[in-house]
């Protein structure tokens, strides 16, 4: 004989009733599997970008974007520093009286763990110490309403002067006498090959302060030659000269054009790796990561990752400021 049971739809079967909710739970379990259109973060916590460049949103807050993007593990990359570093510097100096107490402190987190970094592997030192220095002269000078007590931006800002403290304190050690290869060992063909591969001038001319001989190897005019047409167009260098036939051979004309160029027009932003936007899933990850697109109506031979700058990122969440300040310069 059957066996009836009572439920809110009235007296039904108990068989019945059992196949019902078995079928349910298999559609629970299908729903979170198959990701439905509406979804704004995938299964991997990519976040969604919607919008075309110049009026795009993001589908989370700052703090939920630092933990998705995981910018507290791209501090050890290599190749995500100098990314993040421009991020941290523009958020450090104009976005964190903008946020939240809970991205402050994520902030903070990773800026200590960013100096400790560069103290222990004595890498990107320098870039950590203009970021620091850039940090304490706007969380003093400014004068817009702040989100936070006093007190609270009192604590941000002595924590800010023990870590530049810290990092001033610091002295990079000097290379003991360990018998393996140094940089010029290397025959001369290879270092000038890693000289023209170099994207700032900052490092030849840093290069070139080491020893007499790869001083002389720096004032190679095609390396500077080189530089200059990496950064800017034709175009942009007859702004100052009217044939590039017409320019003398040394390297400081090309340095000079160099320096009159990126005055006027800037340097151009090479990253390694750095965050990139799905143009199938409209999804934001880091490019050098593995991505499984969860569009399902992909194209796949049309698919294409677009890069967002650290620019991009900020002006995103907080519009784009009067101007970028020296830690963009």
């Amino acid at each position: 004989m059957s066996e009836w049971i009572k439920t809110e739809r009235g007296w039904v079967l108990r068989q019945l009733e059992y196949v019902e909710y078995a079928a349910m739970q298999e559609q629970k379990i299908n729903a979170k599997v198959v990701p439905a259109c509406n979804r704004e973060v995938s299964c991997s916590r990519n976040v969604m970008v919607s919008g075309t460049k110049g009026n795009r949103k993001l589908s989370v807050c700052v703090s939920e974007f630092i933990e998705y993007m995981e910018l507290m593990s791209a501090i050890f990359d290599v190749r995500k520093k100098e990314y993040l570093n421009d991020l941290m510097g523009l958020l450090m100096t104009k976005g964190l009286s903008k946020v939240s107490g809970c991205a402050q402190r994520q902030i903070f987190k990773i800026l200590e763990a960013i100096v400790n970094e560069a103290m222990h592997t004595e890498t990107n030192v320098v870039p950590v110490k203009k970021l620091l220095v850039c940090t304490m002269k706007s969380m003093t000078d400014q004068t817009e309403e702040r989100i936070g007590s006093k007190s609270l931006w009192n604590r941000h800002i002595k924590t800010v002067a023990n870590i530049s403290t810290k990092m001033d304190q610091y002295t990079v050690s000097e290379r003991v006498e360990d018998g393996l290869p140094t940089l010029t060992d290397l025959p001369k063909e290879c270092i000038r090959e890693i000289m023209l591969r170099l994207t700032d001038h900052k490092d030849i001319i840093n290069l070139g302060k080491t020893c007499s001989d790869l001083y002389y190897m720096t004032q190679d005019s095609s390396i500077w030659q080189k530089l200059v047409q990496y950064h800017f167009t034709e175009k942009q260098m007859y702004t100052f000269i009217e044939d590039t036939e017409y320019i003398d051979t040394s390297a400081s004309v090309w340095q000079q054009l160099h320096a009159k160029c990126s005055k006027k027009y800037g340097l151009k932003k090479k990253y390694t790796d750095q965050l990139v936007i799905c143009s199938a899933c409209k999804t934001l990850h880091w490019m050098m990561n593995s991505h499984i697109c969860w569009s399902s109506d992909q194209d796949v031979e049309g698919v294409y990752l677009e890069p967002i700058s650290p620019k991009e990122i900020f002006s995103i969440f907080f519009g784009t400021p009067r101007s970028w300040g020296e830690i963009y310069q």
